[in-house]
């Protein structure tokens, strides 16, 4: 059995494993790399108010993709639970551990005799420790959401006054057209379809503009904190109702604007 030690104190390599058998180790990816140690090095190992013991680098891991951990600077191993065990002088000793369960078993009552066995323990289902593990990121989702609808209705609004200031340069040719004899429904089908297309394009643009961020915050940040969790992502959810917002918003403009077009006299729209 293996467990994650994360109070650890390494000292630098002192070259490779003597031919007596060391007790193994791994290091952490992040941790390997910043006390510049690699597969086969032995290094001294010693919690506090221990004596030291040398270990032998079995090789490395790289830490879960955890957004609680992901900031932070400690140094981790792991290493068999008997010679954790020796390092620290406690035995039968443990701060956490899990237990995984068969399908079909009753949980609570597992659960009730964890509690009824070990003294001072408190058995807790996944589900709990996860929702209490997760508050934190359950408000900064919402502060995202809200921030993000922010963002959206701001963008929409420029939109809005894009189109309408592109439409007003066509007012001109709208007038052109009505005095040459095009029909009312051409004109209007004119102006609608450049509205949509115009709010659609923008919609696509802002939307490219947004994944290519993303990945480049992706990419910065990962290689900060060398890790695959991901800090910004354009969902298909997203996407969805930033495609829907543009083309909702296209729709009304061109609506409004096409029967402004179309309900004008030919004077009227030549007025500056």
């Amino acid at each position: 059995m293996i467990i994650i030690l994360t109070a650890l104190v390494a000292l630098a390599s002192v070259g490779d494993a003597q031919d007596s058998p060391l007790p193994e180790l791994l290091l952490e990816a992040r941790t390997a790399r910043t006390l510049s140690l690699d597969p086969g090095d032995t290094v001294w190992v010693a919690s506090l108010g221990s004596a030291e013991r040398r270990f032998v680098v079995a090789g490395t891991y790289r830490r879960p993709a955890d957004p609680s951990t992901v900031t932070l600077r400690d140094y981790r191993a792991i290493l068999h639970i008997p010679d954790l065990q020796d390092l620290l002088g406690a035995r039968d000793r443990v701060d956490r551990f899990s237990v995984s369960l068969r399908p079909g078993a009753d949980r609570n009552a597992v659960m009730a005799e964890i509690d009824r066995l070990a003294f001072g323990a408190e058995a807790h289902a996944s589900e709990e420790v996860a929702d209490a593990a997760s508050e934190t990121f359950r408000v900064v989702s919402r502060f995202h959401r809200a921030l993000a609808g922010i963002t959206i209705s701001g963008s929409a609004v420029f939109l809005l006054c894009l189109v309408v200031l592109k439409i007003e340069e066509r007012r001109l040719e709208g007038a052109a057209m009505r005095e040459i004899g095009i029909s009312r429904r051409t004109l209007f089908l004119w102006t609608f379809t450049e509205t949509l297309a115009m709010a659609a394009i923008g919609t696509a643009a802002g939307l490219a503009i947004g994944w290519a961020g993303s990945g480049v915050i992706n990419a910065y940040f990962r290689h900060v904190y060398d890790t695959t969790l991901a800090f910004a992502r354009v969902t298909p959810e997203l996407a969805l109702i930033v495609a829907a917002i543009g083309t909702l918003t296209g729709v009304v403009i061109g609506v409004f604007t096409g029967w402004q077009m179309v309900r004008s006299t030919p004077l009227r729209l030549r007025e500056p």
